[in-house]
């Protein structure tokens, strides 16, 4: 891509905006300023997405299941009267928890991997989350541990792949 292309778009994007907002009443020098405000914010946009070197675009951020932060709009099903977590939630728990796991390939339907799956995920969580049926809401408590047995996996992943990556570069 030309180094040029985003600049001459920015500057067809500041003479758009200065005859936008002159055509909305807006006054010359503010439809000017306006303008210049685009010419300038428009070429930033373009290299915050370029890397530093300027040949190749920064990689997106991988979208990661199940973070802590997804997690945490969970509390939507929390009641607080009877210090429950929703059916719900618990459910989307045990969702996260088996995409996991099968990052660790570990195929939760597998009997074979039922052992590894509560090895790895710990076996009151596995009891709770994926050995059963879930029915009704679950405890503050029970729902606190199964959340962090279920993020510790994200950890044991981003172990996993860092030792990886060590093995194969130290080779």
């Amino acid at each position: 891509m030309s180094d040029r292309l985003p600049f001459r778009w920015s500057v067809v994007a500041g003479l758009a905006t200065v005859a936008t907002a002159f055509a909305f009443g807006l006054p010359l020098p503010l439809s000017t300023l306006l303008g210049a405000v685009v010419l300038a914010v428009v070429p930033l946009k373009w290299v915050s997405h370029v890397a530093p070197d300027g040949r190749q675009p920064l990689p997106e951020q991988r979208r990661r299941e199940g973070t802590r932060r997804e997690l945490t709009w969970l509390s939507w099903a929390h009641d607080a009267r009877r210090r429950t977590m929703g059916e719900a939630a618990v459910r989307q728990l045990a969702g996260h928890a088996r995409r996991r796991l099968a990052d660790l390939d570990i195929d939760v339907d597998d009997p074979a991997h039922a052992e590894a799956a509560a090895r790895t995920l710990g076996s009151p969580a596995y009891e709770q989350l994926l050995a059963g049926t879930i029915q009704g809401p679950m405890s503050e408590r029970r729902f606190a541990r199964c959340l962090d047995a279920v993020e510790r996996l994200a950890d044991l992943r981003q172990h996993r792949e860092i030792g990886a990556t060590t093995r194969s570069t130290a080779r």
